[in-house]
């Protein structure tokens, strides 16, 4: 019998708990779902899970498979605990609770311990708490992992994961970077959900996704895997209303595994081959001021500042991740701020000028402030820009960011990326596939009497001429999504706005 003695009642005589004294989830679950909810009750226990849909018999999922909710967890009395009926489902309110609380955004929590005050009431139809309004974690709190998940989870270029790997690891909590994939291009989800999917190419083919299989052939669309088609060189060369020759053909991707179509996906793939043959890099354009970061950092200057005493650097190259900040290190985390600085870049001769760059940040909570990007000329001062678009934050996943530099056209410069860490917040900051890219002086008189413009989406030039994104990849003239171009003209260069 619980002792009443030890706790507070409410007016439907319904223990509440307090915060030194909370409700063990046992005696919740025997307390029953109340007639009216029960502000203020306190309620102990350990993350064992959440509901994955919106049956709690059949969504209980007591790990990281399946699509992780954002909004709920479960609590139970032991972190063993695998029987929903011993179980309270906890509705997560938007905002700070969420963000500290879902597995979603923070896989560590599985298994810890946690105490939380808000309202007892039913919640997917069973006894449960909603509109949480604060947690203290009993304990040491849940410390989120820097670790990258391993090639078992990723596969590699030489080893992508094959289709079945890929679906029976299934649509992970938070997006998981850089993984690779190996299938077949069977067709299509033709409108917004999965239930409008084709095989085969045909009028209705998307231009914005594929479907990779393990064969040619699938006997349904559970087994396929629906991959998102960033606008464009990705999309122009893969999408099948423009490219049906493509079904059947063996495609090499490497993206973000996370949840597309509220399934297993993949989105925002960086690479692609397709049988076997890897599309060639062009060479730098007219007018591509500097390219780096893609194989190497031997050109920067990394770690300009104080090393914590602890660690011996900050930033450091990685081949698959780009120069990476971390002041994060055996479970440590150490206040530092310090850069990693570029080679001098000409822009004397640019006109204008946009540095474009790869990122993912992870572990920010919110401080955004800790990743900073600045430029300064010859014999000048740091001067802060801003990348847009920002990283999410909390996850590997890469955005593709710019900045205008056309405040330092006519000058040399450097690009300086600072980071910094505290004591309580150690991020993890990296980036690659830098390029500075924009108009010549020295070609804007020659190549502009050459009547080079945009028009419906093609580029009109003289013949011979070609065209570049920012990014330095050879788009050709025709059928351009919205941007700014290179259209190069024998040896001068001019930039084209596409709208």
């Amino acid at each position: 019998m619980i002792a009443l003695s030890a706790l507070t009642l409410s007016a439907n005589a319904q223990a509440t708990g307090s915060l030194e004294a909370p409700l063990t989830v046992t005696e919740i679950i025997a307390q029953g779902t109340p007639s009216a909810a029960v502000a203020d009750t306190y309620v102990q226990g350990y993350i064992v899970g959440y509901v994955d849909g919106q049956v709690l018999s059949s969504g209980a999922r007591f790990d990281l498979s399946g699509t992780v909710s954002n909004t709920n967890i479960l609590l139970a009395a032991s972190s063993s605990e695998d029987n929903v009926e011993a179980c309270i489902p906890v509705q997560l309110p938007s905002g700070n609770v969420r963000n500290a609380l879902s597995l979603f955004a923070h896989p560590e929590n599985l298994y810890h311990e946690v105490i939380l005050c808000g309202s007892h009431e039913k919640y997917f139809g069973a006894n449960g708490m909603k509109s949480i309004t604060s947690y203290q974690w009993v304990g040491e709190a849940p410390v989120p992992s820097t670790e990258k998940p391993g090639v078992d989870v990723t596969g590699t270029k030489e080893a992508p994961l094959t289709v079945a790997r890929y679906l029976e690891l299934g649509t992970p909590g938070v997006a998981v970077a850089d993984t690779w994939l190996t299938g077949i291009i069977v067709g299509s989800v033709t409108d917004k959900s999965l239930d409008t999917a084709e095989m085969g190419a045909s009028a209705n083919s998307s231009k914005t996704n594929i479907l990779v299989a393990a064969t040619a052939n699938p006997a349904s669309v559970s087994e396929c895997i629906p991959v998102q088609l960033p606008a464009g060189d990705i999309r122009n060369a893969l999408n099948l209303a423009e490219n049906p020759g493509n079904v059947g053909k063996t495609i090499v991707l490497c993206g973000s595994r996370e949840a597309y179509f509220g399934a297993t996906g993949m989105k925002s793939p960086t690479f692609f081959s397709l049988d076997g043959v890897t599309p060639e890099p062009p060479a730098p354009a007219a007018g591509i001021f500097y390219k780096g970061l893609e194989t190497n950092a031997d050109d920067w200057t990394l770690n300009v500042g104080e090393v914590p005493e602890g660690l011996s650097y900050v930033w450091a190259w990685d081949a698959k991740y780009g120069i990476k900040a971390s002041a994060f290190y055996k479970d440590v985390r150490y206040a530092t701020e310090i850069w990693a600085v570029s080679p001098e870049i000409d822009l004397t001769d640019a006109k204008n000028a946009t540095l474009s760059i790869s990122q993912a940040a992870n572990f920010l909570n919110g401080h955004f402030e800790y990743i900073m990007t600045a430029v300064k000329g010859e014999d000048g001062e740091w001067e802060y820009i801003n990348l847009d678009p920002q990283p999410a934050g909390n996850s590997w996943a890469y955005v593709d960011s710019s900045a205008s530099l056309d405040s330092f056209v006519g000058k040399k410069i450097q690009i300086g990326f600072k980071y910094t860490s505290t004591t309580e917040d150690a991020p993890t900051w990296e980036l690659k596939n830098m390029v500075v890219a924009g108009e010549t002086l020295s070609s804007v008189a020659t190549v502009a009497a050459e009547n080079v413009y945009a028009a419906n989406g093609n580029i009109i030039a003289p013949e011979g001429a070609r065209a570049f994104n920012l990014s330095g990849v050879e788009t050709g003239l025709n059928n351009l999504p919205a941007g700014i171009y290179v259209v190069v003209v024998a040896d001068k260069a001019v930039k084209v706005l596409v709208k």
